[in-house]
């Protein structure tokens, strides 16, 4: 049988037979796949599942350090549980991947992590997930066409209190065209997004509904960030504070 994790090194392809047909199952044992500090990789068709989250940071059921590769048509789902712990789908540090067809979905402490990354993003969808969709830090993703749905939170736990869909750290950039961003969960603020202490969102052609929050901001809540908007829907999002669509928090650059 396989050992897990898989350790990929540069100039060394993976390539399935399609999503459905080449599933990677670690079963709980570990960490799916590790990429670290390589380059010129591509990886094609295939599911990747049954990862756990190790203290030695191996945090995603794919885990990449330093590292520009290619992923294409990639699903990444069900990795952690409640007995082995916690795991994202997807958690990225320095490295600045080319993702196409990606699916990132059913993860038990989010959908994507970025830390220090600026991944170029194309057809992208980030579903399901227990935690944030996509929470970055310091980070610049380049995101089109995408749907992220139906993330978010049990709100017994502390976890991910801002942010369903989309949270923003720590003077992190996003250009998000061609989305739909619906029905995440967060208790605070930002169903949809929520940015604090970003640099600048930029929208285009977006749809943004049915969030509600405890707090400000059902749609986005933005906090010290530039928001630019063009052609954006942001409809049937409810907050039981203010700002049931949009709450501008300390931000005097909105366009």
């Amino acid at each position: 049988g396989e050992e897990f994790p898989i350790i990929m090194i540069s100039n060394v392809n993976l390539i399935g037979q399609g999503e459905e047909v080449t599933i990677i199952d670690a079963e709980q044992t570990s960490s799916v796949m590790v990429i670290y500090n390589q380059d010129n990789i591509t990886i094609s068709s295939i599911t990747f599942t049954g990862g756990k989250p190790e203290f030695n940071s191996l945090l995603g059921g794919i885990t990449m350090y330093y590292s520009d590769i290619t992923m294409t048509h990639v699903i990444i789902r069900e990795n952690g549980n409640e007995d082995v712990g916690e795991s994202c789908g997807l958690f990225m540090q320095s490295s600045n991947p080319t993702l196409i067809h990606v699916t990132v979905n059913d993860n038990t402490a989010g959908g994507m992590v970025l830390l220090l990354s600026n991944p170029t993003i194309t057809n992208l969808t980030v579903s399901g997930n227990i935690g944030t969709g996509i929470y970055m830090f310091y980070s610049s993703p380049t995101i089109t066409y995408a749907t992220i749905s139906d993330n978010g939170l049990d709100y017994e736990s502390d976890l991910f209190t801002y942010g369903g869909g989309i949270r923003m750290e720590d003077n992190s950039n996003m250009t998000l065209t061609h989305a739909t961003i619906s029905d995440n969960s967060s208790y605070y603020g930002g169903g949809g997004i929520n940015s604090y202490h970003g640099d600048t969102i930029i929208l285009q052609d977006v749809i943004i509904s049915g969030h509600f929050v405890e707090g400000s901001g059902g749609g986005i809540q933005i906090n010290n960030t530039k928001l630019i908007l063009a052609d954006v829907i942001v409809t049937g999002n409810t907050a039981s504070s203010s700002g049931g669509g949009i709450s501008i928090i300390n931000s005097t650059n909105a366009d």
